[in-house]
């Protein structure tokens, strides 16, 4: 499933055609990053997340006839998105320093089954609930979300509670 943003018709909307089109022109920057950090494919997907996320927010934010993202900024953005991944996947290893034993093997193989599930869950929500509901599982509190969103706290919060009831439930219904 596309992980781009659609309006309620399920047509893509001006400003997600816009973001896809920074993605695609940029594909090349995303690559580079990723594999100076020493990522790999699913990972280099976690960074082009990431910067649909900077560039849906930046171009949000943007007044008409600002200029568009240009290669310096894309090039500090993929750079960034790569180290933060970097970041967050050593806080996870450091987090589960414990080694498998044999007797826990099978219960991390239905942990990364359940990870893939909840994934593809998250990409049926509507854009502005999936970006809420990502930052929130990635730890980002509330006023976090809100000032990289540029919502309020209060919006920030409605999106997460609602991105999570619908996530819940259709979890539910498989």
């Amino acid at each position: 499933m596309s992980s781009s943003p659609r309006a309620a018709g399920g047509a893509p909307t001006d400003l997600s055609r816009e973001v896809e089109g920074l993605i695609a022109r940029w594909a090349g920057v995303i690559v580079r990053a990723a594999r100076q950090y020493g990522l790999d494919a699913s990972e280099q997907d976690e960074v082009t997340q990431d910067l649909r996320l900077r560039f849906w927010g930046l171009l949000e934010r943007a007044e008409a006839g600002a200029p568009a993202i240009n290669a310096t900024y894309a090039m500090r953005a993929a750079s960034s998105a790569a180290v933060d991944l970097v970041r967050r996947n050593r806080m996870r290893r450091d987090a589960a320093h414990e080694e498998v034993s044999p007797e826990t093997a099978g219960a991390v193989t239905v942990e990364d089954d359940l990870a893939a599930r909840l994934n593809e869950a998250i990409d049926t929500l509507i854009p502005s609930r999936r970006l809420a509901v990502r930052l929130h599982l990635d730890g980002r509190s509330l006023p976090e979300i809100a000032r990289i969103l540029k919502w309020t706290e209060a919006q920030a919060r409605n999106q997460v509670y609602r991105g999570l009831a619908d996530l819940k439930a259709h979890l539910r219904e498989e």
